[in-house]
C-alpha cells in the first residue's frame, strides 16, 4: 500500500517540476509536492521499522537470543 502511494508521489513531484521548470507554477507548488513525497517515504520506513521490532520482539518472546556464538564452538555442547 504505501509502495505505491510512495511512487504516486513521485510521479506527482516529477510533474510539478516539469511545470514549474515549463514556466506554468510557482515553486512552491513543487515544495508541496516533495514534501508530501518524503512524508509518505518516511511513512513507509517507520511502517519497516515497526515490522521489524516485531519481528524482533517475536523472536525473544518465543525464547531466541542475540548472543553470539563463533562458529567453530556453535557445534560444541
Amino acid at each position: 500500500m504505501y509502495k505505491r502511494q510512495v511512487e504516486q508521489r513521485r510521479q506527482a513531484l516529477d510533474i510539478e517540476q516539469q511545470r514549474y521548470d515549463a514556466g506554468e507554477i510557482e515553486i512552491d507548488r513543487v515544495d508541496d509536492a516533495r514534501l508530501s513525497f518524503f512524508q509518505a517515504r518516511r511513512d513507509q520506513v517507520n511502517i519497516r521499522l515497526a515490522q521489524l521490532r516485531q519481528r524482533v520482539a517475536l523472536h525473544l518472546a518465543l525464547g531466541g537470543s542475540f548472543d553470539y556464538m563463533p562458529a567453530e564452538t556453535a557445534g560444541e555442547g
